[in-house]
């Protein structure tokens, strides 16, 4: 099979992969784990073995979603699992295996084979045998040996694929590769911040030069502390973006394809990231923001591939912090609609978990606050101020404040009382009741200081001497007029 590279869609990629081989499959389909039938039907070669090449395995991990990724491994477990006859190779940055075998998948990973830094001759042979395979001439003949040399290691190998293929369009019908090409590409080291530096120097022109770092940082995503590549969509760039990134696309450091209705970009070489200073010392000065909005891609498209069930929607402090972010950075939200749809999606679970709670806690405090009021509107405070000010949470807040301003609890009458009267100096407190009785209380302690009887009926109501020494009273007799004492 082609090899093919996961994206944030591996299986829709791997579909792709076999489309290419297999007429069955056509792109946008899901693969089925027998898929390796299918294609020895198509070449007629029903005991053919098979090589599945993945390339750039890291994105699972950097681009697609976790239910993605896993998704994607196991069918190629399944797949190995049930064909001895099928060999799949993936290909990753060193930095992630790691982050692999600490996964379920680990198995896959038992046996690697590291690549390491090529060796001088090494280097000397992969720049020298394309070129002799294209009928391709160096002058002078030691120029490979200067190339191998300037290379080094390292980030410097992607620099040196950049830099060959930059000499090659100077090589001319003869075919020669020539010293003074070279160091007018700016050899391996300079070859890209020649090239970058060019590229703003022609946007001065058009206004845009200013628009290339922030750009540019779309293509740039951090997972793991490590710098990686990020896809985007170009329908996703506003206009000047899109000038910058032709002109980019034009110098062969960014790249474009057509996957179904979108044209997919990327940037060509990582080395980039590294290479040119401007951009590197900005992706160093965005690195909480990239970081951001990687984890941001990440849980909305675990959320869309769990089929948008609320349990993957963010809470609480980790939502408030999300906001905070993209409320800074309102582009994303603009550029990538999962993305905005996820977070209002979380405000509003959110706000209807908190109202929940809030009324919860509201009840709570209601049904306690006759014995302990000052708990209870501690309760209604948490509801009202941490959770949300519904009415439940008001009424329990007023209830509560008001019950907990009681100083003294008057218990020793029988029946309702029907009417109070404060002393002139407010020392006292005279209480009539349906009981037949006035009772006087010390106003300060509660406690009772004497107990008047000798109505006839229930007393209706009580009234202190301006003085304070004489108390007058009234009940009134169904059969005759107001009676007094």
């Amino acid at each position: 099979m082609p090899p093919m590279v996961p994206g944030d869609h591996p299986r829709k990629n791997l579909a792709r992969s076999l489309a290419a081989t297999c007429s069955q499959y056509v792109t946008g389909d899901e693969p089925v784990p027998n898929f390796t039938d299918a294609l020895r039907d198509a070449i007629r070669r029903p005991n053919a073995p098979i090589l599945v090449v993945v390339d750039q395995v890291e994105e699972l991990i950097t681009l697609s979603g976790e239910r993605e990724c896993n998704d994607f491994m196991n069918l190629l477990a399944g797949a190995l699992g049930a064909d001895r006859k099928l060999w799949v190779i993936v290909i990753m940055r060193s930095e992630f295996l790691t982050t692999f075998l600490g996964t379920q998948h680990a198995r896959l990973f038992r046996d690697p084979i590291t690549l390491g830094t090529l060796s001088q001759a090494a280097l000397i042979e992969v720049i020298e045998q394309p070129a002799q395979r294209a009928g391709l001439t160096f002058v002078p003949s030691s120029l490979p040996q200067q190339m191998a040399a300037d290379a080094g290691g390292g980030d410097a190998l992607p620099l040196l694929a950049y830099a060959l293929q930059e000499l090659f369009l100077t090589a001319g019908p003869e075919g020669v590769l020539t010293a003074d090409a070279y160091r007018r590409i700016g050899g391996v080291a300079g070859v890209l911040t020649r090239q970058a530096d060019k590229i703003v120097a022609e946007l001065r022109s058009t206004n845009s030069a200013g628009a290339v770092l922030s750009t540019l940082l779309k293509f740039v995503t951090i997972t793991d502390n490590e710098v990686t590549r990020r896809r985007v969509q170009r329908s996703t760039l506003t206009t000047t973006r899109q000038r910058v990134v032709e002109v980019f696309i034009t110098a062969r450091l960014i790249t474009s394809q057509e996957e179904g209705d979108e044209v997919i970009l990327q940037v060509a070489h990582e080395a980039l990231f590294r290479g040119w200073a401007p951009l590197r010392q900005a992706i160093e000065a965005h690195a909480d923001q990239l970081r951001w909005r990687a984890d941001l891609e990440r849980w909305a498209s675990d959320w869309e591939n769990s089929g948008r069930q609320d349990a993957y929607l963010l809470r609480d402090e980790r939502l408030n912090a999300a906001q905070r972010w993209a409320a800074s950075d309102s582009e994303v939200l603009d550029a990538i609609k999962l993305v905005s749809d996820f977070l209002a999606c979380s405000s509003r679970a959110d706000v209807a978990a908190m109202q929940r709670l809030s009324e919860t806690i509201a009840r709570q405090a209601l049904s306690i606050v006759e014995h302990d009021p000052d708990y209870s509107l501690l309760l209604a405070l948490a509801a009202f101020e941490e959770c949300a000010p519904t009415e439940l949470a008001i009424r329990a807040m007023a209830t509560a404040l008001a019950a907990s301003q009681v100083r003294v609890i008057l218990r020793d009458h029988d029946d309702w009382v029907l009417s109070v009267a404060w002393s002139p100096q407010a020392h006292r407190l005279a209480t009539t009741s349906h009981d037949r009785t006035i009772r006087i209380w010390d106003a300060h302690t509660g406690s009772e200081l004497a107990v008047l009887h000798g109505h006839d009926n229930e007393v209706w109501a009580v009234a202190w001497s301006p003085d304070g020494r004489w108390l007058a009273s009234a009940f009134k007799r169904p059969d005759r007029t107001d009676l007094g004492r």
